[in-house]
């Protein structure tokens, strides 16, 4: 008896030890030009563990940690960055307590989709929108899609508790349909992921009016679908929008940086040819040692390689030099900022890994990057999410342009005001930084201009004769393309150059050699009534 209570003992325990943490995956859709979600479900079965997560795509790779407690699963999202080529995610992970590492497999669901329906009732009719896309929204070789994976989907129903609850997860190519009965699936993150995505260049859409106003709350740009109208123009304009859209990145590297000191490589090659072959020869015979050539040659080299390393620190320098860009899309009624940078970096020792903050996207702008989409030479991409976001690997190699994209969403109290005066506009100044010059235009479409707005002062408006400047956004993402589509050109929009850009550029600190380019862009359709304070 006691025998037998000892041996189901020993089989609990080894049942334990061996089966203590179950984990699963999932990955609904990749996105070559962001990050891609892979969703992971742990469940501890006999005691609180931490697990240690390892995802590879390709030669992209991200880790992450989670706590999780007995008798219930845990799911976590981990965001893995743009990967060039071809695969399926592979996801190893750790505990404290369990031997060795194990790989479970990750299918990527779906490579690319158009419109995603959240329609689990099945209520829309995805037939119809499908062969509707087929014959409106138009196709552009030339446009960004070709930068993503070229098989995909017109229009597909996803179940709600597959979609993302980070926004980076999301890719500002697709566009996103509900239903009620679709939204009641969602939990608070995914709402807020969604709703900070629509800012960034996603679209929502909603099939029942009765909707909008909660979306609306958490700061969503959000357009309902129109039930009288077959065609659905506003979601025909956002496809093709998407479809057309040039999402090919043009390169600006640091100044100073992109010519290479030909004269002084020149010069040495001349020299080394000069002393390694007639003057060294010249002088071994002249001693009548011939042999003395086995010393002084290699002597020679290494002294070459030595100056030459010598000319290259010289001509670079072994800092970190910046060229950046900045434009903050601010919703003055939600409060929120949108912000988009175009970075480039030329370091002469590579930085190594850097800080950016957990609701940052990271993604390479280089041209040959996209020429080149296929590539598996392309350096190892990491992301470490244990302790915020870290980027590893190889995001700024040394001695090397590197441009890359980075976009932010932040909380926003700062903002400008516009109000009647004595017949006119007046703006004031509530961004603490200075204006250099800002064109907005009223709701009859005419242009109205200031200049040279210091912070927290307030000037009259003057009629403009020109089109409002609009900032140049190929260093930037497809993401800041789309977000900014239309800027300038609307009743009540405003664009401002600033002297300073208005959040900290991310990345390794590094000197600027050339001032920072840095826009404000927003709506605003002042009231006709008294001015008030910014």
């Amino acid at each position: 008896m006691n025998a037998g209570r000892i041996c189901l003992l020993v089989a609990v325990c080894c049942l334990a030890w061996s089966g203590e943490v179950r984990v699963d995956a999932s990955c609904v859709w990749e996105d070559k030009d962001g990050y891609t979600p892979v969703q992971v479900r742990i469940e501890a079965l006999i005691a609180p563990v931490d697990v240690r997560l390892e995802v590879q795509l390709g030669e992209s790779r991200a880790t992450a940690s989670v706590r999780v407690e007995p008798g219930r699963t845990t799911s976590t999202t981990v965001l893995l960055p743009c990967n060039p080529g071809y695969g399926s995610p592979v996801l190893r992970w750790r505990s404290d307590n369990e031997r060795g590492e194990e790989g479970v497999p990750v299918t990527i669901e779906h490579l690319a989709i158009d419109l995603v329906a959240l329609d689990p009732s099945e209520q829309l009719p995805v037939p119809a929108l499908k062969k509707l896309i087929e014959e409106k929204v138009t196709e552009s070789h030339s446009s960004g899609r070709s930068y993503r994976s070229s098989g995909g989907e017109r229009v597909r129903r996803i179940a709600g508790d597959a979609l993302p609850d980070r926004w980076q997860g999301w890719p500002a190519w697709m566009t996103l349909v509900t239903t009620p009965n679709g939204e009641v699936g969602l939990n608070q993150a995914q709402r807020e992921a969604i709703a900070t995505w629509t800012r960034l260049g996603g679209a929502l859409f909603v099939s029942d009016a009765a909707s909008e106003p909660a979306w609306r709350k958490l700061g969503a740009i959000v357009t309902v679908l129109d039930p009288g109208t077959a065609d659905q123009p506003a979601l025909i304009t956002r496809l093709t929008s998407v479809r057309t859209a040039d999402g090919r990145p043009v390169n600006h590297p640091v100044p100073g940086t992109s010519e290479l000191p030909t004269g002084w490589f020149l010069t040495l090659a001349i020299t080394f040819a000069v002393v390694a072959g007639p003057l060294n020869l010249w002088w071994t015979i002249r001693r009548r040692q011939p042999w003395l050539l086995l010393i002084t040659t290699p002597l020679i080299s290494l002294g070459t390689c030595a100056l030459l390393i010598v000319i290259a620190l010289a001509s670079d320098g072994i800092g970190k030099q910046r060229s950046a860009m900045q434009i903050a899309l601010i919703d003055l009624e939600a409060q929120r900022t949108s912000v988009f940078h175009g970075i480039t970096w030329f370091c002469g020792i590579a930085p190594g890994p850097f800080a950016l903050d957990r609701e940052d996207r990271l993604q390479p702008m280089d041209e040959a990057d996209y020429d080149n989409r296929w590539r598996r030479d392309r350096p190892a991409l990491e992301l470490d999410w244990r302790q915020g976001q870290s980027a590893l690997g190889s995001w700024i190699p040394a001695r090397v342009n590197r441009q890359l994209a980075c976009t932010q969403a932040r909380p926003e109290r700062r903002r400008i005001s516009i109000v009647r005066s004595a017949g006119g506009w007046q703006v004031g100044n509530g961004l603490d930084v200075e204006i250099r010059e800002l064109h907005w235009i009223d709701s009859a479409g005419l242009g109205w201009q200031a200049t040279g707005l210091a912070p927290g002062a307030e000037q009259d408006l003057i009629p403009s004769q020109r089109a409002a400047p609009t900032p140049d956004v190929r260093r930037l993402g497809l993401d800041a393309r789309l977000a900014l589509n239309g800027a300038g050109r609307i009743a009540g929009s405003w664009v401002a150059r600033l002297a300073q850009p208005l959040h900290p550029v991310p990345g390794p600190t590094a000197q600027d050699r050339e001032p920072i380019e840095a826009w404000a862009i927003g709506t605003l359709m002042p009231a006709a009534a008294s001015p008030g304070a910014f």
